[in-house]
C-alpha cells in the first residue's frame, strides 16, 4: 500500500479517547479478575434481557429522540453534504 500526500505524524491534533464503559466491563468479565462470573453473566437468558434492553433503549428511545435530529443536522454541514456525494 502506498499512501501519498505530507508527513503529518508529528501533529498533534489534542484528541482524547476514553474507554467506552462497554469495553471496560467486557474486559473485566472476560479477560480480568472477574473472568470466574462469565458464565453466569454471558451465558444465561438473563443476558438475553440485556441485550434485548439495549436495542430497544438504542432503536426505540435513543435514535428517534436524539441520533435523528445529530443525523439531520450533520447532513448540512460541509463534511454531511460531501458524504451525501458519494456513491453507495
Amino acid at each position: 500500500m502506498e499512501i501519498l500526500g505530507e508527513n503529518i505524524s508529528g501533529i498533534n491534533l489534542g484528541f482524547k479517547v476514553s474507554k467506552s464503559p462497554v469495553v471496560w466491563g467486557d474486559k473485566l468479565f472476560r479477560k480480568g479478575k472477574l473472568s470466574f462470573l462469565e458464565p453466569l453473566l454471558f451465558h444465561t437468558p438473563s443476558f438475553k434481557l440485556v441485550i434485548w434492553g439495549s436495542a430497544l433503549y438504542r432503536g426505540h428511545l435513543w435514535y428517534p429522540i436524539i441520533g435523528k435530529k445529530r443525523i439531520e443536522e450533520s447532513r448540512e454541514t460541509e463534511l454531511g453534504k460531501l458524504f451525501e456525494t458519494y456513491s453507495r
